[in-house]
């Protein structure tokens, strides 16, 4: 089953990145404390539900609920890479990374990037998927939901990118290769002896993220191509700028692209 295969593949590569982001967060669970970098802030962020509901907000800000959180992150992450293809695990991993996703975000989102929000929405897209009665359909309605999901994920930052005066002047890539958290000096020095380097990667960056919706229109090995380009970009920022875990979470959203794309060749049949 074309489906079924590209859904297994898409939630075991994802809960690789799980499995990074929860073992990352075991080495902070000392911020977690109060006064923390990672110390709860619901009641702060949310401060009439604080006023309406004090001991919950006090669980969640509480560093426990936290800890809680990341072990059972780990754990469905673990269950998922073993035991996915059985529709029960499946569904009951889904549900704990949309919860746990959820409830991380909303008690302290600080550190949060892409990968987390994708996370969070695989989670979510497969439990909505479950409200169709076959098997096959909940496998299309996901895949096909996160295919679209990650199609306007790329296209937005591209355009966003588009309003930034240091991307169209080509000083971006270069800027952010200085910097002491997401940068790295060997990059950074050969973009300087290169001369026109950066602007050429700031460019190339913002017009195939733009008209990504476009690879959709190409023969199949032109459009596997543009998926490969895809991945080898995703490594070289968790390579270069230490975001590993967008390369799981990106990564395995391009499962659900190609089953897409082998579903428009075989004009819309599953």
């Amino acid at each position: 089953m074309e489906a079924r295969r590209h859904y297994c593949r898409l939630r075991r590569r994802a809960a690789i990145g799980q499995l990074i982001m929860a073992a990352e967060n075991f080495t902070m669970w000392s911020e977690y404390a109060s006064g923390g970098l990672l110390s709860g802030s619901f009641r702060h962020s949310y401060p009439h539900w604080g006023k309406r509901f004090p001991r919950l907000t006090a669980v969640i800000d509480s560093s426990w609920f936290a800890k809680t959180l990341d072990v059972l992150s780990f754990s469905s992450a673990a269950a998922t890479l073993t035991m996915v293809k059985t529709p029960r695990i499946a569904f009951v991993t889904a549900a704990t990374n949309a919860v746990t996703y959820s409830l991380t975000r909303i008690r302290n989102g600080y550190g949060r990037d892409g990968s987390d929000e994708m996370q969070e929405l695989l989670g979510w897209y497969d439990l909505l998927s479950r409200a169709e009665k076959s098997q096959q359909d909940r496998y299309d309605v996901f895949l096909q939901g996160v295919n679209l999901q990650m199609a306007i994920s790329y296209c937005a930052s591209g355009l966003v990118k588009a309003t930034s005066e240091q991307w169209r002047r080509g000083t971006a890539f270069e800027d952010v290769m200085r910097t002491s958290m997401y940068g790295d000096p060997l990059i950074s020095r050969i973009l300087e002896a290169v001369p026109g380097s950066s602007t050429l990667i700031c460019w190339q960056t913002l017009l195939w993220e733009s008209l990504y919706p476009l690879s959709y229109l190409l023969p199949y090995k032109a459009f596997l191509a543009v998926i490969a380009s895809t991945e080898v970009f995703h490594g070289a920022i968790g390579q270069f700028m230490g975001l590993p875990r967008f390369f799981w979470a990106f990564g395995a959203s391009h499962e659900a692209a190609i089953y897409a794309k082998k579903k428009m060749l075989k004009g819309g049949s599953a």
